[in-house]
């Protein structure tokens, strides 16, 4: 039995409420290298790159999730978040 490290990130496309995940559902360590992967991604498929909506996802723990960035037709939209 493996063990899941958290947190890990994943690229995925959000497609009516579904985030089905990208590049065959790889896990990365660290944000830098989730963005690099889909930035080369993103190059060879230039066509759904302009055309999806897309995300990378920090997994901090089993089923829970935050959205750290937001790509809609290829323009970036970091999420900030602040304790309460």
């Amino acid at each position: 039995m493996s063990t899941i490290n958290y947190p890990y990130f994943v690229a995925v496309h959000i497609d009516s409420g579904q985030m089905p995940r990208l590049m065959n559902g790889k896990k990365f360590k660290t944000y830098i290298d989730c963005l690099e992967a889909l930035s080369r991604w993103g190059a060879n498929h230039p066509t759904i790159w302009e055309a999806w909506q897309i995300a990378i996802l920090e997994y901090t723990d089993a089923y829970q999730s935050r959205i750290k960035t937001i790509f809609t037709n290829g323009i970036c939209t970091n999420i900030k978040l602040e304790k309460i």
